[in-house]
């Protein structure tokens, strides 16, 4: 039976017998006198809950066909939101394979131009002029770039392949402190000073967290000042369901309206030329922590160093 008139049916049903009871009550107490009235009261009783039942079994049929087109219309949408969702895993599945083979199959002829050109370079540099010797080394600062380049697609892309399911306890210290040793030679050069608070252990990918605090350490040391020893000051606080990290610095500082440009990929303030990278580095950080079920921020007046902070959840993490 329909909604609408199960629904009706009740309400007719409990209407009528509580008039024809009400009113068989009241002749038994009152009387037989009470007879007549009672009898045109029950009529006019019944004839008001038919009219009203009819009323609310419009309403009613009104109002589910309002409801069963909602659900039909919810439904549509889901199909569509079902295949949108397919498409999609179907194209990042392809952009994975594209990564996978620009990673693998083009590094190595980068690698033979690379390599042929500094034999080139060797061999016959007392045949070359200076600006051939200038051109092979155009070349090879190019091929290197562009390995670079390709190397960084393939991490941006690699970042979404890792399951949070396979994620390990990681102690952040020993991560920090393999960072510094990557980065030993940058750090004495400048004669930089690196410090950092007790870091916690978290669930994590050991890789993610290396990529993470590199990216960071990595950029404060290039965007340095001229002739100001770069300082470098990395803590965390705990917030309940979530770390944050701070990651702060005394360099160049970024401009206030650039600052939502430097987290997209490819999008660089300076020329290769005033400073080296791809534009990826804090596109795929920002990837890393939304990952984390985080969020990724910079604050910065433009000259006096910035200030990055990013949160990362505990647990669980988003899917």
């Amino acid at each position: 039976m329909r909604v609408s008139l199960k629904i009706t049916a009740i309400y007719l049903t409990t209407g009528f017998l509580w008039i024809l009871l009400s009113d068989h009550a009241l002749i038994y107490l009152a009387g037989e006198e009470l007879s007549r009235v009672s009898t045109f009261q029950t009529a006019k009783g019944l004839f008001f809950v038919s009219v009203t039942g009819f009323l609310l079994y419009l309403l009613v049929e009104y109002y589910m066909k309002s409801i069963n087109k909602k659900i039909q219309e919810l439904r549509r949408v889901n199909v569509a939101l079902d295949e949108k969702a397919e498409k999609l895993m179907k194209a990042n599945k392809e952009l994975e394979q594209f990564a996978y083979v620009t990673s693998h199959d083009l590094q190595e002829p980068l690698r033979m131009i690379s390599s042929f050109l500094t034999q080139l370079e060797r061999k016959y540099s007392n045949q070359l002029d200076d600006k051939a010797i200038t051109y092979i080394s155009f070349a090879v600062e190019g091929a290197n770039r562009m390995k670079k380049i390709i190397e960084d697609i393939f991490d941006f892309y690699d970042a979404d392949t890792e399951t949070t399911q396979s994620f390990t306890d990681v102690d952040l210290n020993e991560v920090f402190q393999n960072c510094l040793l990557e980065h030993q030679r940058q750090i004495k050069d400048l004669n930089a000073e690196i410090n950092a608070g007790n870091l916690p252990v978290i669930r994590t990918s050991q890789n993610m967290m290396h990529y993470l605090l590199n990216v960071f350490i990595d950029n404060s040391l290039l965007f340095s000042k001229n002739e100001v020893a770069p300082r470098i000051e990395v803590n965390c606080m705990d917030e309940g369901d979530f770390w944050r990290f701070e990651i702060q610095d005394n360099g160049i500082g970024i401009e206030p309206e650039y600052q939502k440009q430097i987290f997209t990929i490819f999008k660089r303030l300076h020329s290769k030329d005033e400073y080296p990278g791809t534009g990826i580095g804090l596109a795929l950080a920002g990837k890393i922590i939304r990952k984390h079920g985080g969020t990724l921020k910079v604050e910065s007046d433009g000259s006096s160093g910035s200030k990055f902070s990013f949160t990362l959840m505990k647990e669980p993490f988003p899917k």
